[in-house]
């Protein structure tokens, strides 16, 4: 059994898609903030939570790690994707390294010395488009009940939190389904296993 949470309308074949928005028309209506989930333990091999773990506050972070550690099955697969504070933060701020989330140009130090240096070089965004999307990255587009963001992570934050409730053997995936690199939209994503609880393994370097 492999579970997709916090789906939306990303209904995925091969998953049991689940979400707390009925007319999406998800496999299982569940209201993921209540714990415990009412799936059995040793359970589900998969567990996919694409962009999903940011709309819970931080300190619920946690027990959401311990509940799919529970729900998953010995060497079953976590999946997360959330977005990289590391790279919004540099949107935000418009410097060097920031990259256009429309485009994917990485601005440099010598982009600061163009006259027209407040514009991507390769599409009419400007600077004041990046950090308003970096704001509701950040933040969560907040037009409907749940699309807020109540936690950020780095990539070295979200694998030492999953080490220490009990995952190992970290991936870190470069690119999406389109090619994209996840740095492009702003985003990462790692996978892991379920290891023992008391021994989540060695960090890796990414």
């Amino acid at each position: 059994m492999k579970l997709n949470l916090g789906c939306g309308a990303d209904l995925r074949p091969g998953y049991v898609n689940v979400d707390f928005r009925e007319h999406l028309g998800v496999d299982n209506v569940v209201d993921l903030s209540i714990l415990p989930w009412p799936f059995a333990s040793d359970f589900a091999e998969e567990i996919m939570m694409l962009d999903f773990l940011e709309h819970f506050p931080y300190r619920d972070t946690k027990k959401i790690l311990l509940e799919c550690w529970r729900v998953l099955v010995p060497d079953g697969k976590i999946v997360i994707q959330v977005p990289d504070f590391n790279v919004i933060s540099k949107a935000l701020n418009f410097e060097a390294g920031c990259i256009c989330n429309r485009c994917g140009y990485k601005f440099t130090r010598e982009d600061n010395l163009r006259a027209d240096f407040w514009r991507c070089r390769t599409c009419p965004q400007d600077m004041r488009d990046i950090m308003d999307a970096a704001v509701a990255r950040l933040f969560g587009g907040q037009d409907y009940e749940g699309n807020f963001h109540y936690a950020a992570f780095t990539p070295t934050r979200l694998q030492i939190l999953l080490r220490d409730h009990g995952f190992h053997e970290f991936e870190h995936v470069e690119r999406n389904e389109n090619g994209e690199t996840f740095e492009q939209n702003w985003n990462f994503k790692l996978i892991a296993k379920k290891g023992s609880l008391w021994d989540g393994g060695q960090l890796q370097e990414f």
